[in-house]
This record gives structure tokens, C-alpha cells and sequence, in this order.
């Protein structure tokens, strides 16, 4: 790994999240599932307190998994939003630029479910929390087809 990206690496991972803590009721892992960009999506995200996160995707093509991937990056809440720094994407480190950076307005729930609308694409996501135990389910549109 190019020096630079180590050096980033280590500034998000220790110097972003102390910026201002995390809120403790996103901490755990939640689940998600819908469209995007005319591609069905299920996600897996667990974010700790020390603000970083893991995200495992699997995305859907007639009710079979066609692929899947994890990230990985920080998090933190600011002004009633969940922001988002990928730094890794299938294990390799990505650029630091818009496209690896997103915003989520925090919309209404509980301590188990809220919606989270999405700065970029504009759709909201119900998210649930989950166990760890916690597997990808068949899609909702596939399970009595």
C-alpha cells in the first residue's frame, strides 16, 4: 500500500471519529433491502462505537444472488445525518472523493427500526436491526415465487 493511503488510512481511522462521538443507538448491526439503479440490493451494516463500519452487499437478479462484496470505512452523526467515509471496497482501499462519501438524513423510528433517506439517490432505506447471527434472507419479491 502506497504510503499516501496508509497515511489516510490512519488519519480517518483515529482522527475522523474523534471529531465528535458517534450516535450509540446506530451502534449494531441492521439490515436493508431494496432498489437501486434498477438493481436489487440486500445489506448487511454493522457499525461500532469507534466509528468505523462494515457493509456486506448482495445484489439480486431473478431471486439469485448474482454478487456480493464487503466495505468497510467510518462513520459519524452531524446534524441529523449518518455520514459515511468508505475507505475499502472488496478489500482493496478506494480515492478518497464524493463517490466513496455519503450522507443519510435520519428519518423516523425506533430503537430497533428507522429509515434513513439517502443524500445522492434520494431513496429511503428501512433499516431493522439484526443479530449477529443474522444471514441474508431470500428477497422479499422472491419469497412466495
Amino acid at each position: 500500500m502506497p504510503l499516501r493511503q496508509a497515511l489516510m488510512l490512519l488519519f480517518v481511522f483515529f482522527a475522523a471519529p474523534a471529531a465528535g462521538a458517534p450516535s450509540g443507538e446506530l451502534v449494531g448491526r441492521w439490515y436493508t433491502e431494496g432498489v437501486e439503479h434498477e438493481v436489487y440490493a440486500q445489506v448487511i451494516e454493522e457499525r461500532w462505537a469507534d466509528g468505523t463500519f462494515t457493509i456486506e452487499i448482495r445484489v439480486m437478479t431473478a431471486c439469485e444472488a448474482a454478487r456480493g462484496w464487503k466495505e468497510s470505512g467510518a462513520w459519524d452523526v452531524a446534524d441529523g445525518s449518518l455520514l459515511k467515509w468508505t475507505l475499502t471496497v472488496a478489500g482493496r482501499a478506494v480515492p478518497d472523493t464524493d463517490y466513496y462519501h455519503d450522507r443519510f438524513a435520519l428519518g423516523a423510528g425506533d430503537a430497533d427500526h428507522l429509515t434513513m433517506l439517502d443524500a445522492k439517490t434520494r431513496i429511503t432505506w428501512p433499516l431493522t436491526r439484526v443479530s449477529r447471527e443474522f444471514t441474508f434472507p431470500a428477497p422479499s419479491p422472491c419469497v412466495n415465487s
